[in-house]
């Protein structure tokens, strides 16, 4: 066996030269000077500080003499290759084996199969009988042997023994087969009862005998069986009938919990009812629930909000094991940034914090722990010279004394996304089998890495979701404008991100220009900035709108708004369009004073953007086609857009050929059995429109001009002529009762008629109708002319 070697400055500490000077000293007097006496008190001396040494560096050698616990023999099969040179020895390892063994994705678990749906999909319930076969194929032996035999215990008993105990299964009891098998801790305490019971029972004379037999359960008899010289025991195969045990329930006793909060573990005497426990050994059974254990981990797990927390979590458990299974004064796992060239501290466990940096992003360079990055290959570090142990180790600012050093790139979807690695002050420490140790914990902080991506992605899909109902919600409770739109979109950014100022341009069409339509900001006297006018090509908000993209800044310097605007000395800027399919409506910017916006916040602003932009587009078309339509949805005659667009026609015809154009206003006069029921006007309305409509030629323009006005434009009639017909309108009006709600009843109307002039215009025409009607509605059932 190799002598181990002992390191004599870690066995000797600086702290030991007294000891070693009252040695030195002691021996200098029982030495060099003459007298007796004072040569004893000199061995004296020397004997009390050699006493004094050995009891400071017993425990260190000791502590030395500890043995490891032994390394894995598994070493995997990758290529290395050892360089030395005057800073360093390093091992490196062959990146395409490394990869192919701890980089490769994927899962070898098959997706389970749902027995009620083989009915649906036949080609399912082949797959399904091989896995059940194969389930059978790969359980146990006593499983496999129990399925071979089937039957034979129904044939008569079956011998199971070892030649000694001569024990013997005399049969079983069908229809308890597909109950569920006893946990492993209730059979172990049943075994261990029944095996008391068997050895409390007096020993008798061995015999064949039916009386002796001792019944475990329902289902399981067990008869000893007499052995003679003359017939050897023989075994036969193992069988296993369908045993049914009951599981023993145990009560745990109440965890007593001292000051400190450290459970307190209470130990009791477990003997089995009825039969004395053996002499030679007594069984304790601890009475602590597993998850007084697990209780502060699912605490922290509990109070996590979001995912990464969870896997930073899980991540510092990594390293603690790696920590603790080897020799490492330092774990640490390092996210590799290729877009900005960074590799950043994400968890990290050191015995040397106050030599570790501050900064959680280094740049990526020379250091072994980027070329890991770079190369995406293992690397294992023997001999460090102290000169170049900074350089080699970016993660230290001041010499640690490090002088081995093991690291391994973690891969996720190929590529690789993190470096783990660990350091020690101890020489040749780490070896092929360390980077085989390391791999499997790459393979499992990768497992981590998709369950937080994979976590993260639904949060944040979650989180749009909620702000996509927030902001229907709003709009659900408006008008439906514009300006519903903006304030609808304001709520939900103010509720769903941290920001200090807001704003929405747009196009203003009085003053034919982009304007800030409106603000709000946490800036005092920020609120003048609206109703400005934009630069769209030398500020940023007008590149957001007229390129259509998404864009932020943090740069001061940069005018985002107007040039008016205060200066944002930190935080970040981002604009983003409200677009739709076809166009953009303008854009929304946010900014941020206190620090920088996360990647989940841009798209959340932008889906909010892309919605806003669909709302807006919808609003307008419908106010065009409100604007477009001619025809009354109720009624079907024209709606007062459609009036003025034939009068217009009409009265430009009537002034080219110099015939007359009569426009007749009738209006219904309030009813008291009508009054303050819409439904019952409406049918009052109703029936004077029909006695109207059968009266006009169909050339002639019918429409209605308000709630409760119809407008008629009598064609090549004159005012008197118009007088007349209307006038007979009037009184089949007044003398005609109506069925309103099951009541008769009559209405009146008042009628305004007004000529066309030559000189005037269709404005002009419509303006003296109303004037004429004013002056029938004061006297009520009154044919008015305007003259």
């Amino acid at each position: 066996m190799a002598r181990r070697q002992v390191d004599i400055r870690k066995v000797f500490l600086p702290s030991d030269a007294i000891a070693i000077l009252v040695v030195i000293i002691g021996l200098f007097i029982a030495l060099f000077l003459d007298e007796m006496a004072v040569r004893l008190i000199g061995v004296c001396i020397a004997v009390l500080g050699g006493v004094a040494l050995f009891m400071m560096v017993s425990p260190r050698l000791t502590d030395m003499s500890m043995s490891r616990p032994p390394r894995p023999t598994d070493a995997p099969s990758f290529v290395s290759e050892t360089q030395r040179d005057a800073l360093k020895k390093r091992q490196v390892f062959d990146s395409i084996a490394y990869r192919a063994t701890f980089g490769a994705e994927g899962s070898t678990d098959e997706p389970s199969i749902d027995e009620r749906q083989q009915e649906l999909f036949p080609g399912m319930i082949d797959e399904a009988e091989q896995r059940k076969d194969g389930a059978k194929s790969s359980g146990s032996t006593l499983g496999a042997a129990a399925e071979r035999h089937e039957g034979v215990f129904d044939n008569g008993p079956i011998e199971v023994g070892d030649g000694v105990s001569s024990v013997r299964i005399l049969g079983t009891k069908k229809g308890r087969s597909q109950l569920k098998p006893e946990p492993d801790l209730a059979i172990r305490n049943r075994e261990a009862r029944r095996t008391a019971e068997l050895r409390s029972q007096p020993m008798e004379p061995v015999r064949a005998d039916v009386s002796e037999e001792v019944q475990l359960s329902d289902e399981v008899i067990i008869r000893p069986k007499a052995v003679t010289a003359e017939e050897p025991p023989t075994q036969r195969p193992i069988e296993t009938p369908s045993i049914v045990l009951e599981e023993t329930p145990v009560v745990a006793e109440p965890i007593e919990i001292n000051e400190s909060s450290v459970p307190r573990i209470t130990i009791v005497e477990d003997h089995t009812e009825g039969a004395e426990p053996p002499k030679t050994h007594k069984r304790r059974r601890s009475e602590i629930s597993v998850s007084a254990f697990m209780q502060d981990a699912d605490d922290e797990m509990e109070q996590s909000e979001e995912p990464r927390k969870e896997f930073d979590y899980l991540l510092n458990r990594v390293l603690m094991v790696i920590r603790s299974a080897i020799p490492a004064r330092t774990a640490a796992f390092f996210w590799v940034n290729r877009d900005k060239e960074q590799l950043v501290l994400e968890a990290k466990i050191t015995d040397a914090p106050d030599d570790f940096v501050k900064q959680r992003k280094v740049k990526i360079g020379h250091d072994v722990v980027s070329q890991i990055a770079l190369d995406g290959r293992p690397e294992i570090l023997t001999e460090i010279s102290p000169n170049a142990e900074l350089d080699l180790l970016p993660y230290y600012r001041y010499k640690a004394g490090t002088v081995s050093f093991v690291g391994v790139p973690v891969y996720f979807k190929g590529n690789v996304v993190g470096v783990l690695c660990a350091d020690s002050t101890e020489e040749d420490v780490y070896s092929d089998v360390t980077v085989g140790f390391f791999g499997h914990f790459t393979k499992l902080i990768s497992g981590l890495v998709a369950s937080y991506t994979s976590k993260f992605d639904l949060q944040h899909a979650a989180r749009t979701l909620d702000a996509t109902n927030q902001f229907r919600t709003f709009m659900d409770e408006s008008s439906g404008t514009e300006a519903d739109v903006v304030e609808a979109m304001f709520e939900t950014i103010v509720r769903q991100m941290e920001v200090s100022t807001l704003g929405v341009c747009s196009y203003d069409k009085d003053q034919k220009v982009w304007t800030v339509q409106q603000a709000q900001s946490v800036v005092e006297g920020y609120d003048e900035i609206v109703g400005q006018p934009l630069d769209l090509e030398q500020t940023l908000i007008g590149e957001c709108i007229t390129t259509g993209e998404v864009l932020t800044s943090t740069d001061p310097l940069k005018v985002r708004v107007n040039t008016n605007e205060y200066q944002m000395l930190g935080g970040q800027f981002l604009a983003i369009p409200m677009r739709s399919a076809k166009r953009t409506y303008g854009a929304l910017y946010v900014e941020n004073h206190q620090g920088t916006l996360s990647l989940q916040d841009f798209n959340l602003a932008e889906v909010l953007g892309d919605l806003a932009g669909q709302m807006i587009e919808t609003v307008r078309s419908t106010t065009r086609l409100r604007t477009s339509a001619l025809l009354d949805l109720q009624t079907g005659i024209l709606n007062p857009d459609g009036v003025n667009r034939r009068l217009r026609e009409e009265f430009t015809r009537a002034t080219d050929q110099q015939s007359p154009l009569t426009m007749c206003l009738i209006r219904i006069d309030p009813s008291k059995s009508a009054a303050g029921d819409e439904d019952s006007r409406q049918l009052v309305f109703n029936d004077v429109l029909d006695r109207v409509r059968t009266q006009v030629r169909e050339y002639d323009i019918l429409g209605r001009y308000g709630e409760d006005i119809l407008a008629v434009g009598l064609i090549a009639y004159s005012a008197q002529e118009a007088q007349f017909w209307v006038e007979g309108i009037r009184r089949d009006v007044a003398s005609t009762a109506i069925d309103v709600a099951g009541k008769r009843t009559t209405a009146t109307i008042s009628v305004g008629v007004a000529e066309s002039n030559p000189r005037d215009t269709w404005e002009s025409l419509l303006d003296h109708a109303v004037t004429a009607l004013e002056t029938s509605v004061k006297q009520q059932n009154k044919v008015s002319v305007f003259s």
